[in-house]
């Protein structure tokens, strides 16, 4: 049976008018290695255009979805809540659906604490840093995932009650996660979900402080599995 499967990526507009972050993320999943998606794959969306229940309906017809979020969030209950269409918001535990395969990546601070000025930062931005994937590359992905238990991922740039930096480019952390996960590919040094979370947690190109990513996930994603971050075996296969 095939999988169906969406990547559905977030802006808040609110505070985001010029953020790369949305290219960025497209260029890693049209990768080989962020499984191959074609254009008709991927939703981009901010905040206005999404109603409650036509987020949770989407999801729920899905056998895999990516849901990133990037911008301006409030928390609740110490969650990120996500502002929706006509003042309706949504909790992080709300997109989590049972019984499906999902990867959540939120860009966002986890405080509604009074916001500070974000420490300068910089990272070099490349056009075409990834290599778009192919059908054997698509292929590859959605047979690996077709073996897989169901499972959810939830990646945070930050820790609980921390901020979530930015600049003129979009967030610090999505940067540095798909920035960094590119060096790692290109020198064959990637090796666990666990071990790449604890990777980025060693680099810091903030001038000031620092900031923290973390994880939690659903048993069926172990410390030795990178899937469905980084399809693995995806660079060994020649392109049609």
């Amino acid at each position: 049976m095939m999988t169906t499967r969406k990547a559905i990526l977030i802006q808040n507009d609110e505070k985001h008018t010029n953020n790369k972050d949305i290219g960025l993320v497209k260029a890693y999943l049209m990768s080989p290695e962020g499984g191959a998606f074609d254009e008709n794959e991927i939703l981009c969306l901010s905040t206005h255009q999404i109603k409650k229940e036509d987020m949770i309906t989407l999801v729920n017809e899905l056998d895999y979805s990516f849901i990133y979020y990037t911008g301006h969030a409030g928390c609740k209950d110490r969650q990120i809540e996500i502002p929706l269409q006509n003042g309706e918001t949504i909790l992080e535990s709300e997109l989590i659906i049972e019984n499906k395969k999902q990867w959540l990546f939120f860009d966002c601070c986890r405080t509604n604490k009074d916001a500070i000025p974000s420490p300068e930062f910089n990272f070099e931005r490349l056009t075409n840093i990834y290599k778009k994937g192919g059908p054997k590359e698509r292929q590859l992905w959605l047979d690996k995932m077709a073996l897989k238990e169901n499972f959810y991922f939830v990646y945070y740039t930050t820790l609980a009650g921390e901020f979530a930096f930015t600049n003129n480019d979009g967030g610090y952390g999505t940067q540095l996660f798909f920035l960094e996960m590119l060096n790692l590919i290109q020198s064959n040094n990637i090796q666990s979900i666990k071990s790449l979370v604890n990777h980025m947690n060693t680099i810091n190109f903030l001038k000031e402080g620092s900031q923290q990513s973390k994880y939690k996930s659903s048993q069926s994603i172990m410390d030795d599995q990178l899937f469905p971050v980084y399809t693995a075996s995806a660079s060994n296969l020649s392109y049609p």
